[in-house]
């Protein structure tokens, strides 16, 4: 992601952080990729998970899309 990508993500996540807003994120990435991007952003999303975190491990078996 570019840098305006980062700081965007950053004032939304950020910005519901302070209002105290339920957030729901789906993304492909880990939250370690998301931390090597900006480690602000991941230590907002950690911080605002209190740990209920779900993530799904890739399983190309399961993906439907790509089965022939």
């Amino acid at each position: 992601p570019s840098d305006a990508e980062i700081e965007i993500a950053y004032q939304i996540i950020d910005g519901r952080y302070r209002d105290n807003k339920t957030t729901i994120i789906s993304t492909e990435k880990s939250m370690q990729q998301i931390a090597s991007y900006d480690s602000a952003v991941h230590g907002r999303l950690m911080e605002m998970s209190r740990n209920n975190l779900l993530q799904i491990t890739r399983d190309k078996d399961k993906n439907y899309r790509v089965q022939k």
